[in-house]
């Protein structure tokens, strides 16, 4: 993976492309078990997506080799990987890779395993193919109920008609429909009446740090980034970590503010990143050795240079009965910026440990069986909505 990766940050920042084509990169480990019902969900999602728009999007694996002794940069071993890990339809669609690969790359980077840095190998990729304006990062245990070609356009026609105007107190917090008579413009206006123009405009300063976006244009232009691709695409709230007591809420590194630098985290990496943001990324990495953990560094990023990033919302199911009132006091406590934030939210990890709350059994979350259910009940006919079930183990 590293041996075709040569080419300067800049010259690649310059060389924007503007194809219009989309990866989607299904992350993988080297023991993943592909038993029949995972290989027919995966044979259905690549059909689903491939077959439409002339190839606009195409399916990638990146699998991540446990062993970071095997020298990947060697055909032979690499040739090998291939042949152990990855089943032999999917070998033309594989890239395996190991930490000896990211520890090469990133040398300023103190940490290189999944858990805290679930990017730097799709920074990699984005170096190496560099005709995919945008990539879907999926994660094996990710399911959907409905067509997935059509989800992530959905969710892609949803960013891209987004205003940026009160933009990131918007994605700070959970959307629930029946609060604001099922209308997001109507949730829209109810956060621009409550932040007003006091709200993130263009980049967020921090000390030693230049932006990518530097002039936003006047506030009094309403209808700023309509129609605009967002840079960044999350499927959970990207909320402010600072004072939350999340159990990675210190780890800020490389910047010159510390602590105190601006940021911003989503849980489940399961996002659509423009190539321009990987490799502001990349460039910060392996020139500055500025990082966080996997959580933070896309919406850190973004936030950091002024990019357009969006919360797309989806439907969640929660097992624990509860009216739209209580659910929204519940998972809406924070303050106005960041509303799903707050100190010791429970959607996050504490330093203390679990905190309670309804995650456990919900439908989308980093752990929990709640996803599981759903599909189960759904395999078994059960007829829902279109949605995103995370994290599916079943085998």
């Amino acid at each position: 993976m590293t041996k075709q990766l040569g080419l300067a940050t800049k010259e690649l920042l310059a060389n924007t492309g503007c194809t219009g084509r989309i990866a989607i990169v299904l992350r993988a480990w080297d023991d993943y078990e592909y038993t029949e019902r995972r290989l027919a969900w995966l044979r259905a999602l690549i059909s689903e997506v491939s077959l439409q728009r002339a190839g606009r999007y195409q399916v990638f694996f990146l699998v991540n080799v446990k062993n970071s002794d095997v020298h990947l940069e060697d055909d032979a071993a690499y040739e090998q990987a291939m042949l152990e890990f990855v089943p032999e339809e999917f070998h033309d669609m594989a890239i395996p890779f190991n930490e000896r690969t990211l520890k090469a790359w990133y040398p300023l980077v103190q940490e290189h395993g999944a858990q805290d840095q679930m990017y730097q190998a799709l920074q990699i990729f984005s170096r190496k193919f560099k005709q995919f304006d945008y990539i879907w990062q999926l994660e094996m245990d990710l399911r959907f109920t409905s067509h997935v070609h059509d989800t992530l356009e959905s969710a892609a026609t949803f960013a891209r008609a987004q205003r940026r105007r009160n933009l990131w107190e918007r994605n700070g917090r959970f959307y629930i429909p029946h609060l604001h008579g099922n209308s997001y413009e109507n949730f829209s206006t109810v956060v621009d009446a409550e932040i007003g123009d006091t709200g993130v405009w263009g980049p967020v300063f921090t000390s030693d740090f230049i932006s990518q976006e530097q002039h936003p244009p006047s506030r009094n232009k309403w209808n700023w980034g309509v129609g605009e691709d967002a840079d960044l695409i999350s499927l959970m709230p990207m909320i402010d970590p600072m004072g939350t007591n999340w159990v990675y809420e210190d780890d800020v590194h490389g910047f010159a503010d510390g602590l105190v630098t601006p940021r911003r985290v989503a849980i489940v990496s399961v996002t659509r990143s423009s190539r321009r943001l990987l490799q502001l990324v990349d460039e910060a990495q392996r020139e500055r050795g500025q990082w966080l953990v996997s959580e933070a560094t896309l919406e850190t990023f973004a936030l950091l240079h002024g990019l357009k990033a969006v919360t797309v919302p989806h439907p969640i199911f929660f097992a624990k009965e509860m009216s739209a009132e209580e659910l929204d006091a519940e998972i809406n406590k924070g303050p106005p910026h960041s509303k799903a934030g707050g100190e010791m939210p429970s959607i996050l990890y504490s330093k203390q440990g679990w905190l309670p709350g309804p995650w456990w059994e919900a439908s989308y979350w980093f752990t929990g069986n709640g996803a599981e259910n759903v599909w189960k009940a759904y395999l078994d006919g059960q007829r829902l909505p279109p949605m995103l079930l995370h994290p599916v183990k079943e085998k």
